[in-house]
């Protein structure tokens, strides 16, 4: 399991999104180059900030190994819900 994260203000959202994408295309470019795949199924992204905060992000897909990602309400990261 991966995880990447990233601080943005709301208004910065759409480029910090672009830079994890590219984040994501290297590493699974890494890992083809080293006869692994990555289960973009299975891959996950979600916003945390206030409501205010949250009302400023455009919440768009992300385009990762020809799977579209929708960003999720609540995600699990080692049996801990975040919300």
């Amino acid at each position: 399991m991966h995880q990447l994260y990233t601080s943005c203000s709301a208004m910065d959202s759409p480029t910090s999104a672009i830079q994890l994408l590219r984040c994501i295309c290297d590493i699974n470019e890494w890992m083809s180059s080293n006869r692994l795949k990555l289960n973009a199924d299975k891959t996950q992204f979600i916003w945390l900030g206030s409501p205010q905060q949250l009302a400023l992000v455009r919440m768009e897909e992300l385009s990762i190994g020809g799977a579209a990602v929708a960003p999720v309400d609540t995600a699990r990261d080692l049996g801990v819900t975040l919300l």
